[in-house]
């Protein structure tokens, strides 16, 4: 079946992939992470890790012979990682630097020795927001028959972001930078722009649905 007539027999039509945004709330434990305005445009992908069972074998119990599977644990994938385009004055991998040095003392110096800060000094949670367009339906009009009308597009609807409809946000519990990747230039890439990407290591994420987004 082709994605042209799938969408044809929805309500909403398909997700789009490249409507999302990325956002780290600015905070003291992030060092006031100032480059969300920028990293809404500019997050060229991120990724939402998949979620397992961690499991062990059982064989025999109630079916003589046969090997089932209990599940004993959650396990989140990780690590959350995001690919980023950077522009000539570096200003969001600054900001990413400036959070990954509260991880440790002397981070980037060649002065004195480096100890590891308390985790509770700089982890605060993520927030990836799936983005979608906005809804019309066909209402019917006595005198100008029937017309196509935005659904839920009021100035005051909490479930809106720019006119496109809020589905979900999820939320990336204990936060941390734990790699910042990196940089490749080179003499020939002269149309080329610089990408590297940043991943995170968080202890569990919470996806909630709007409860107009579906």
């Amino acid at each position: 079946m082709s994605a042209q007539v799938a969408q044809s027999l929805l309500n909403l039509g398909l997700s789009k992939p490249a409507l999302y945004k990325f956002e780290i709330p600015r905070s003291p434990l992030n060092n006031n992470f100032g480059a969300n305005g920028y990293l809404e445009y500019y997050c060229k992908s991120v990724t939402l890790p998949e979620i397992t069972h961690d499991v062990m074998l059982m064989n025999g119990h109630s079916r003589q012979g046969v090997v089932t599977s209990q599940p004993y644990g959650i396990k989140y994938s990780k690590p959350l990682t995001i690919d980023v385009i950077e522009r000539s004055d570096f200003h969001s991998y600054k900001n990413f630097q400036d959070w990954f040095k509260k991880t440790a003392t002397n981070t980037f110096s060649v002065r004195g020795v480096q100890k590891m800060n308390y985790r509770m000094g700089y982890t605060c949670d993520i927030i990836l927001t799936k983005l979608e367009l906005a809804t019309f339906d066909y209402l019917n009009d006595e005198r100008k028959g029937r017309k196509l009308v935005a659904r839920n597009l009021e100035k005051n609807d909490k479930n809106l972001e720019n006119g496109f409809r809020k589905v979900w946000k999820a939320t990336f519990v204990n936060s941390y930078i734990t790699s910042i990747g990196d940089m490749q230039f080179s003499s020939d890439a002269k149309d080329a722009m610089l990408e590297y990407n940043v991943q995170f290591y968080y202890d569990t994420y919470d996806v909630v649905m709007y409860k107009d987004g579906l």
